[in-house]
């Protein structure tokens, strides 16, 4: 009889971190060396959902994670450089059909092969999947980096 009881506790268990998993918090692998120093090629991060009621509002420095505006099925992770009013931007043809009050101009921290908004523009908010938070693993030149696990993105 115990047995079952662990196991239904545990299927329970799983249930709950994949909801939470979908609705507040996401981890994403990190493509790429546009991001290094911050983030590494393989990095796993964390990442807070912008859906969710854990996101705090996004600031100038913050990794964000966003669908990418050419190619919509492509993530990328780039740095918030400057935050635009859109009030302030009402002929721009661009912003027209964005419902963002703010755009956001992103770059990634290895300018010299990153694609971010010097190629397609400021990102309106509706793109911004959520805010990199924590790099939870790191595995890169095939090994594991111990003094990253766990490390706030800054």
């Amino acid at each position: 009889m115990s047995k079952n009881k662990n196991f239904n506790r545990l299927v329970i268990f799983v249930i709950a971190i994949f909801i939470c998993h979908r609705i507040f918090f996401a981890f994403y692998v990190v493509r790429g060396n546009s991001m290094e120093p911050a983030l590494y090629n393989g990095d796993v991060i964390f990442v807070i959902n912008h859906n969710s009621i854990l996101y705090e509002t996004i600031n100038k420095n913050d990794v964000v994670l966003i669908e990418e505006i050419l190619i919509r099925k492509k993530i990328l992770i780039k740095r918030v450089n400057k935050i635009i009013n859109k009030t302030k931007l009402e002929n721009d043809s661009f912003t027209k059909n964005s419902q963002s009050k703010n755009l956001y101009y992103i770059l990634g921290d290895n300018v010299s092969c990153s694609i971010d908004s010097r190629y397609f523009g400021p990102v309106p908010e509706e793109n911004i999947i959520g805010k990199a938070v924590l790099v939870f693993l790191c595995y890169h030149n095939g090994k594991f980096r111990w003094d990253r696990f766990f490390k706030r993105i800054e």
